[in-house]
């Protein structure tokens, strides 16, 4: 299962697609990332035998939200359909809205856009909690971003400005952030930020 953990994460790049934000365990490290039974091994067994359902997933999402739980049912046993984001060839877009600072933590409204149904969104959010999870790294990220963000700016211009810096900002986000790179941490988040206070009247 080792080389098939490795070989996995060198196809698809070792950022969790399923939540987009953290990383699998480095496929070389001594311990390899978490597999899950996509569909759960007690209610579908023969699926148990089928490699595409065992499936690399960061620590987070497997063992705080995925569980062992039947993805293609909803709470009250109706059946669901249900994304195999391994498949996806597009990236989700996160939209961000109304952001202010409140009692010591940034407060905001979070949208996933998708062509994908959004019955389907709705029940990937509903199994790992994608929304709250977006608010809460971007809350923890912001500050160490825009401290970046900054230094980079007033590195390169003489003359710095508000409006200047919301420019760059939107710069970075479209020229400099590749959201389809399953290499690297959060880009998908950051690209998101930068875009959402490029275009705000507040900064």
């Amino acid at each position: 299962t080792k080389r098939f953990y490795q070989d996995f994460i060198a196809r698809n790049g070792n950022i969790c697609p399923f939540c987009s934000i953290l990383p699998h365990k480095h496929p070389f490290g001594k311990k390899r990332g978490d597999f899950d039974h996509y569909l759960d091994k007690d209610t579908y067994p023969m699926a148990s035998l089928n490699l595409d359902n065992l499936i690399p997933m960061c620590s987070e999402c497997n063992q705080d939200y995925k569980h062992t739980d039947n993805i293609l049912k909803n709470e009250d046993g109706t059946r669901r359909k249900f994304i195999y984001p391994y498949s996806l060839e597009e990236v989700f877009r996160i939209e961000i809205e109304g952001m202010v600072f409140e009692e010591d933590e940034w407060i905001f409204n979070v949208n996933i856009i998708s062509d994908i149904d959004l019955m389907l969104v709705s029940n990937f959010d509903s199994v790992f909690n994608i929304k709250d999870r977006i608010k809460r790294e971007l809350g923890k990220r912001y500050d160490s971003w825009l401290v970046e963000e900054v230094r980079r700016y007033a590195t390169g211009n003489t003359e710095v400005t508000i409006d200047g810096f919301k420019v760059f900002l939107l710069n970075t986000a479209n020229n400099v952030i590749d959201v389809t790179n399953r290499t690297l941490e959060a880009k998908l988040l950051e690209h998101s930020l930068y875009m959402y206070l490029g275009n705000t009247h507040d900064i």
